[in-house]
């Protein structure tokens, strides 16, 4: 059985065992980065600009293998799920395929997902007890002053010095949660590249990443407690925005 158009764009394919049991559900993700991918090869991305240079395109590869071992074999009990998940990078696609009411229809009792990891001899599958990878959110700050003619920046409020100083001193709050955690800088945005004006907006975007859930919201609290901190009451508004968040499959 096929779901097709999951969320837009995902799809997912049940393996029915032979008889009733629990259903088990692999998941892998089909989006790619907005990077150029530059190294010539027989599986190089076709699309300028955009490459699968996070491992999607094998995670896919991957599961469409098992697609085939079952097709060949099917489970002697329960059922067998391969979803193809879209926009893995934002965060967007698990809650889309979530909320999608087909979903109720392939909820599993047991979720899975994989990532490769070089340096391992082939056909060889490592597993870890507790966690593996890092729970990640992404938070945009925004910066909002005045802006004014650049021959007369005092007339405006540029937020050129509030920027600065996140830039410098956000990537530092990892060192005060006890856990491991990393804040990774991403994206600024100053102004307009219009050389008659003192810039009046900013932006600044970065990934947060943590191994527990406790250390995650510690770091975004401080994220957001650092920028207010560094804004002006009266004359800087500066607001965070989660724009990324982690989704688990509701048991």
């Amino acid at each position: 059985m096929t779901y097709e158009k999951l969320e837009g764009t995902g799809l997912a394919f049940v393996f029915k065992g032979k008889k009733p049991g629990k259903r088990l559900l692999f998941r892998c993700e089909l989006d790619a980065l907005p990077i150029a991918d530059l190294k010539e090869n027989k599986y190089q991305s076709q699309v300028p600009g955009k490459g699968h240079l996070c491992g999607h395109d094998g995670h896919m590869a991957i599961i469409c293998g098992v697609g085939e071992k079952l097709a060949q074999n099917r489970p002697e009990t329960g059922e067998v799920v391969l979803l193809f998940q879209p926009a893995e990078e934002t965060g967007d696609g698990a809650k889309a395929v979530i909320a999608d009411p087909r979903f109720e229809q392939i909820r599993p009792d047991y979720a899975f997902a994989l990532h490769n990891l070089p340096g391992y001899p082939l056909h060889q599958i490592v597993m870890r007890s507790g966690t593996f990878a890092a729970g990640s959110t992404g938070i945009t700050i925004t910066l909002k002053g005045k802006t004014s003619h650049s021959a007369h920046p005092d007339a405006g409020i540029n937020p050129a010095q509030a920027l600065a100083q996140l830039m410098q001193q956000l990537p530092q709050l990892p060192k005060e949660i006890p856990g491991f955690s990393l804040l990774t800088l991403i994206h600024a945005e100053l102004g307009s590249l219009a050389f008659g004006t003192s810039a009046g907006k900013g932006s600044l975007s970065m990934t947060l990443r943590a191994f527990d859930q406790k250390d995650l919201d510690l770091l975004i609290e401080k994220t957001q407690a650092l920028a207010k901190k560094n804004g002006k009451p009266g004359a800087l508004e500066i607001g965070g925005r989660i724009c990324r968040e982690i989704c688990r499959f509701a048991q």
